[in-house]
């Protein structure tokens, strides 16, 4: 049984070492795009590969949210090498993890049946009560929603529905597509995996995601009306400034990805801390300043617009 992933890295270099660790032991290829990402991002990585970890690293100068071509480029690649039992598409801040905590994740994905599978996000919650000193997210941050007001997957892709070559991912991996202008192919759900979803850790770090990721996908030419919702309202808190207490950083990710029209609905937490047996991290846990991100992403942007203007005058 081979899974391979594709990962898009931006500026989550505070949770870059957890994802790796975790998902090493079950991963026969890590697939790693580092878009614009600060140096420490490659240092890590290739520090891991060093270890021992599947890793093949890449780089984009992309400054627009081009993942779903990204993404799609990947996999035609790997239709040409040969492909896998399953492919997954997954951020940073996504944890693959068993239902049955009894169970390791590498002999829960090989005794699936090969099938489309959507896989649900659990979003995980910082709360003020969480021990800061803990580097490691998935000890620190042991409690998430008890259940998601709206629900989001991404998908789990086996060879039998890759091998219909003209089949591609939808944006987000949210679904997947027979072709590039859909429709949907048909999906199954599962109760042996979910995705624990971390968007908000810290601060900084959900200042410096506002300011990169809405400006990037406020740029992506295919977004469409509502596209992105959750990076919009993060973006518009953190524009107006001023410091995000532990509180306000626990009702951010209360709100996350939940459209306003729900946001009045009681969400409860559950303590259901992701197993992992990672011992102590051995990268510094950093987060980039969120004054360098928002000027970094700006200036990206700027560069951008003068070539487009550049090649539209000649």
């Amino acid at each position: 049984m081979r899974i391979i992933s594709t990962t898009i890295v931006s500026h989550e270099i505070d949770i870059l070492e957890a994802f790796v660790r975790h998902h090493g032991e079950t991963f026969d290829r890590m697939i790693f795009v580092l878009k614009r990402s600060p140096p420490a991002a490659r240092s890590i990585l290739e520090a891991l590969r060093k270890e021992g970890y599947p890793i093949d690293i890449r780089e984009s100068r992309e400054v627009t949210h081009w993942h779903p071509e990204t993404h799609n480029t990947l996999l035609q690649e790997l239709r040409s090498q040969g492909l896998p039992d399953w492919i997954i598409v997954l951020d940073c801040d996504e944890f693959l993890r068993p239902l049955d905590r009894s169970r390791p994740l590498h002999d829960v994905v090989a005794t699936l049946p090969p099938a489309l599978f959507r896989l649900p996000w659990q979003m995980y919650i910082p709360r003020p009560e969480d021990d800061a000193t803990e580097p490691h997210v998935l000890r620190r941050i042991q409690y998430r929603r008890d259940r998601e007001p709206v629900t989001f997957y991404k998908v789990l892709v086996p060879r039998a529905v890759l091998e219909r070559r003209e089949t591609v991912f939808g944006i987000g991996a949210h679904s997947f597509l027979q072709n590039q202008n859909g429709p949907t192919e048909p999906m199954q759900d599962t109760d042996a995996l979910a995705l624990a979803h971390f968007p908000i850790r810290s601060p900084a770090q959900a200042a410096a995601k506002a300011f990169t990721g809405w400006l990037s996908y406020a740029s992506y030419p295919h977004k469409k009306p509502g596209d992105g919702f959750q990076w919009k309202e993060l973006f518009d808190r953190c524009k107006d400034g001023g410091e995000i207490s532990p509180e306000e950083l626990q009702d951010l990710a209360l709100r996350y990805a939940i459209p306003q029209s729900l946001h009045s609905v009681p969400v409860k937490l559950a303590h259901d801390p992701v197993p992992t047996s990672v011992s102590p991290l051995s990268f510094p846990v950093t987060t980039i300043a969120p004054l360098r991100a928002l000027a970094e992403s700006g200036e990206d942007l700027a560069q951008l617009v003068g070539t487009m203007q550049r090649e539209y005058r000649e």
